[in-house]
Formats: C-alpha cells, structure tokens, sequence
C-alpha cells in the first residue's frame, strides 16, 4: 500500500522457513472487544494498533520488538477469528528475505510461516470468517491463497474479470496501493487504489481455494477520482466500510457511494483489518437487486424490505456513478408479493448504472449497491431463451462480437465469433447450473450476462 518503488530481483530469493514459535512473558493485549468502533491498523515498521473510527485515536502497539530480521514495509494484514491471530507480511516478498508470519495477542507470540512464490509486493490480506486460509494478492494482479491447517500456498488466478469483460487485474497492477476485505457471506472487496483514483469490486461467488482460470467479480464503485491514495479497508459491526489513507486519515463509504472524511490519525498505517463479518454490506444490499438488458431495454427488479413499517422506493439512473436521477418512484413501479420491478425503456448509449432509495419510517433513508449494464443504441443485443435447456439465440446488431462463456468457477468454456443478426449456439452437452457469458463487440464495448442452463 506504498509507491512502488525500483527493486532488483536478480539476487531476491523466496526463504521457506519451517514455523517456529517464540513466546513472551508479559500478557497479551485485548483485542475485539469493541468491534463497533475499533478497527486493526499494521504500519510499515510492522506495529499493530487499535483504531477509532469515529475519533483517529490510535493506542499503543499490540505486539512487542520483534526477533530476527527487522520489519521490511510490513503489509496485508489479516485477522482470524477462529484462533485470534493477526496473519501478515512482516517482510514483504520485495524484501530480500520475505517473512509472513502470525502474531496471537492473547500470549504475544510470533510464528514464522511459509511465504508465497511471489517477488512482486503484496499489500493486501484478508481471512473469512472460517478462519481457514488468508487470501492476498500481488501488484502484478495474481491471487494467492494460504492454507493456514498446513502452512501451504496456492496460486488461485492471475485473471480478474468483472460484468463488463473489463480487465480488472490489470487494474490492479496500475495501482500501487489498495487493500482488501472478506464479509459475512464470504465476498471478497478489492479496493485497487492509486494517487489519482480508486475503485471498489467485489467476487459473485465463493471465493475458491484451489486454481482456477477466472475469478468474477462485479464493479461496486467504478475508478473514480479519489481524495486520498487508500491503503486499507475495513467494516464495523453493522457492515460500515472504512477506508484509510496512509497520512489523510480514515474515510467512511456512505450507502449512496459518497466519502465522509472521518479523522485523521496520529500514525501513519499501511494497512487496516478488522474483526467483524457483517452480514449487511451498504445499506440495503440484502434486497436482491437485478438489472439485465433484454430487447434494447433494461429490466429491473428488487425484494421489498423485510422490515416492519412502510417504505416508499425511488429508482435512480447515472451514466458515471456520480451523478444521480430518479427514473421511476411509486406508481411507476411494479409492485408484487415478492417482488418490485421497472423496465428502463429507453436507457443511456453506454453504461447505465441503477440504485434504489429506500425511503423507510421517520424519512430514514438508504441505498442499494449499485447495478450496472451496458447498451449501445445502434448494436444492442438480446439473449434468449434464459434459463436455457437446448439452444441459445443471440440477435446481434454488430457485424462481428466475440462471445466467451466462463461457468461460475471462472473456467473458459466457449469462446466464438458471431456476425449480424441472429446466432444460435448448441449448449446441450453443458452441465446444469450457472455460466457468465461476456460478449465484446468490434467496438470493444463489452457487456456480460448470467446464464442459466437447465
């Protein structure tokens, strides 16, 4: 979560060292007991620290001097909550001798831990909820998973793909910071950020422990200008998600995609974790919205809010993510048992992206996360049948697409052109369940779809 900075790597070697454990006298600090308010801090020098959100206060270092090797531009902090230890990068794998390790705050021990075939900078790390495994990646865009049962690593995928066929670990290697976060359900949040802009992305799928070839993931927040170069992420009990700047201080993602500065800090951190696992991520997220194109037009539709008392819905289009206006409210809207619906019958040329304002009582107010699709006026597609059991038609308004189908692991199944008009494709012999499908067209305008095979 630094500048890159010039490395030779002809004399950096990968040191494998078997676990050793070295124990403190002195009793371990508390951690956890305040997770509203108080997130995990690692700076460059490898001290951990309490946080408050609210004040920027930071308390004392967790974690006395360490043995050995000093602390290199320590990064990618990650907290288990299984066994209570923090997993990071007490020397990160641009340092001549790497040293990922684990610190337990209940007895203040060290453990030194098998690194990752990497010589690229890692500044991310996260754990889910299992406390399993610990999941980072390298600035070149490639995904490592640690299994923490057996002190192994694998490589998961050197390919991030998000809704749009957009390159998204390319992003990730023009950004010299960022961060990661996993929350309840087990979403992984990729936060690439750089001196002049950030984005926000988060995995469709479980997150896998083995390699596969592709990794979805959906644009929650596109790369966007940004008042801070992020280095950290994290979430509150209530699924607030914080974000920190290494010397601006903390910033607060608001449910609308808006940042509230929130205080600056006494100490510069380099990465943030926390020991929460929200299952409420931005307001509202829980309702299940869909937006998909079919026939030139955008279809939408939501769960209403399980909640008690009466809620008035406001559905909102922006062509940048920034710039919001209301489409459809109270009788322009749909309403079922189980679900609320609107067809945008005449959407932007270009990227169309979708939230709902949930209006509940005493004028509360919350967003959705935001939904995107993609449309050109001149070659838009339609797709049908979908679920789909035999043959799929694609009417094409472009001379030439190029059509990829992964299946929900993230594996290349298909790829094929197609021309002008409609094209049928045989998809009987696939197995049921699942496919993304991206079609990119001669423009490079790329949009992608889900696919249900019966």
């Amino acid at each position: 979560m630094r500048t890159l900075k010039p490395i030779s790597f002809a004399n950096l070697r990968v040191l494998l060292c078997i676990p050793f454990i070295i124990f403190f006298i002195n009793a371990g600090a508390q951690v956890c007991s305040d997770p509203e308010n108080v997130i995990y801090g690692l700076t460059n020098s490898g001290t951990i620290h309490a946080i408050n959100v609210n004040t920027g206060v930071v308390d004392a270092s967790l974690n006395p001097a360490y043995p050995g090797n000093a602390p290199d531009q320590s990064n990618g902090i990650g907290y288990n909550p299984v066994n209570g230890k923090f997993y990071y990068f007490k020397r990160i794998p641009s340092s001549t001798i790497i040293e990922f390790v684990s610190f337990d705050p209940a007895t203040n021990t060290y453990e030194l831990l098998s690194s990752p075939a990497t010589t690229s900078e890692v500044y991310s790390g996260s754990i889910p909820a299992d406390g399993l495994g610990y999941y980072c990646w390298d600035t070149q865009g490639r995904l490592f998973y640690y299994t923490i049962s057996n002190n192994t690593w694998t490589t998961i995928t050197s390919n991030i793909v998000d809704q749009f066929g957009k390159d998204v670990d390319s992003i990730i290697r023009a950004n010299s910071s960022g961060d990661g976060a996993i929350d309840g359900y087990g979403n992984l949040w990729i936060l690439p950020s750089g001196n002049a802009s950030y984005g926000l992305f988060i995995t469709t799928g479980s997150l896998p422990t083995t390699a596969i070839a592709t990794l979805m993931v959906e644009e929650v927040v596109a790369i966007t200008p940004t008042p801070a170069r992020f280095v950290g992420i994290s979430f509150t009990l209530s699924g607030q998600i914080f974000m920190i700047a290494s010397n601006e201080g903390i910033y607060r993602l608001e449910d609308n995609l808006s940042l509230t500065h929130m205080s600056t800090v006494s100490l510069a951190m380099g990465d943030l974790t926390s020991c929460n696992f929200p299952m409420a991520i931005l307001a509202g997220g829980d309702h299940q919205f869909i937006a998909s194109m079919a026939d030139g037009k955008v279809k939408l539709s939501w769960k209403p809010s399980q909640q008690q008392g009466s809620f008035i819905y406001i559905l909102e289009r922006s062509a940048d993510n920034r710039n919001w206006n209301t489409i459809a409210k109270g009788s322009d809207l749909s309403f079922s048992v189980d679900k609320i619906s609107f067809t945008d019958a005449s959407p932007l040329s270009g990227r169309n992206f979708y939230r709902i304002i949930i209006v509940g009582t005493g004028n509360h107010t919350t967003y959705s996360i935001v939904r995107a699709v993609e449309y050109n006026k001149v070659h838009h597609l339609s797709i049908w049948p979908n679920p789909v059991v035999n043959e799929l038609f694609i009417r094409n308004g472009n001379e030439n697409a190029v059509v990829t189908i992964f299946n929900q692991a993230g594996s290349k199944i298909k790829a094929f052109r197609i021309g002008n008009g409609i094209n049928n494709i045989n998809v009987k012999n696939f197995p049921s369940g699942k496919y993304f499908m991206v079609i990119r067209s001669q423009e490079g305008i790329s949009s992608t779809y889900k696919l249900i095979k019966k």
